[in-house]
């Protein structure tokens, strides 16, 4: 859409993950998309020191060791 000149507000739900939904996309044509749900990313350095965050990434590494917590 952004490469024929066309932006619709557009809404995301509930898939709003940087890693496999924004990155793709690339961050240029994701701006003014709004979503419809909040989670705090593992992986972004906004939250790598937010307690919430570190326990889940060391949930991950615990108990699913061949996934990756930025993308899960």
């Amino acid at each position: 859409m952004k490469e024929i000149g066309w932006t619709p507000l557009q809404f995301l739900a509930p898939a709003n993950s940087v890693k496999t939904v924004l990155e793709p996309a690339c961050f240029e044509n994701a701006q003014g998309i709004i979503t419809t749900q909040f989670t705090k990313q593992a992986g972004y350095p906004a939250w790598a020191s937010d307690p919430e965050v570190v326990e889940y990434v060391e949930f991950m590494k615990k108990w699913v060791s061949n996934g990756n917590p930025a993308i899960s």
